[in-house]
């Protein structure tokens, strides 16, 4: 989808706002690629449960003896997907980074366009530490990312959900990560439907523990806190309007620099 005018100004003014609200949470930047290898959606089960989802490419390659390979790739599902291997068989201590991605998913459409779109970006807040430390930050980001969305104007629900990237489609782990409440998504309702603007997953070990990332001697746990810019972007010209006027007084001092 292309971007321009209101829109582009909005959706490099959530990404200013965004990386402005968060700053304290983290020490770095991450900017992957679009493309990530098999190898990693097959370690975090992503290719197992969700092949459907996934837009494969074929990349065509030479050796030094002009013998041509095939290499699957796949366009990058979920942003937090490609930290992980980079931090392979580490003892972090602790990791706190932004992660700006250009995602692809195929889902079955619960809204219209542009809502919900086949490529997309999303920017997370990607975290990994010792358990308790994991649990008290999730507690805490929930609270900061819907004060950033009501703050905004943008009237959202907090809603217990399912993590697909990670348990799959079965009713039983599904079951069970709504009993411990290990997804929040930030719904908003607009025009008879809703979506997701944000999400917040605690992971627990079920990457860290694929990838033997540790915390100390023991293996660390994950959460990312997700954003949609492009359904913010959305949201927000639905909300506000095109006219930069109607627009929240803080946005705006973030928007002046997009």
């Amino acid at each position: 989808m292309n971007i321009s005018g209101a829109a582009a100004k909005l959706f490099w003014g959530w990404q200013a706002l965004l990386r402005g609200k968060l700053s304290r949470y983290y020490n770095d930047s991450l900017y992957p690629p679009l493309f990530i290898e098999r190898e990693v959606l097959k370690r975090t089960v992503y290719l197992d449960h969700f092949p459907h989802q996934l837009f494969s490419v074929r990349i065509h390659l030479a050796d030094h003896q002009n013998d041509p390979h095939l290499h699957d790739w796949f366009v990058t599902p979920a942003a937090c997907l490609h930290v992980y291997p980079s931090l392979q068989d580490q003892e972090v201590g602790q990791y706190a980074a932004l992660v700006y991605a250009n995602c692809g998913r195929v889902e079955n459409l619960k809204w219209r366009l542009p809502y919900r779109l086949p490529s997309f970006h999303m920017l997370e807040l990607v975290l990994i530490d010792k358990p308790e430390v994991i649990a008290e930050r999730r507690n805490e980001l929930e609270k900061v990312a819907r004060s950033i969305l009501v703050g905004q104007g943008l009237k959202v629900s907090p809603v217990t959900a399912t993590d697909a990237f990670f348990l799959g489609d079965r009713s039983g782990a599904q079951a069970f990560q709504k009993l411990k409440q290990l997804k929040k998504e930030f719904v908003f309702e607009h025009d008879g439907g809703e979506v997701a603007l944000a999400s917040i997953n605690h992971h627990e070990d079920f990457f860290t523990s694929r990838f033997g990332i540790r915390s100390g001697k023991e293996i660390a746990h994950s959460l990312c806190l997700a954003f949609g810019i492009e359904r913010l972007t959305t949201a927000s010209l639905a909300v506000w309007g095109d006219r930069k006027e109607g627009w929240p007084a803080e946005f705006r001092k973030y928007a002046s620099f997009s």
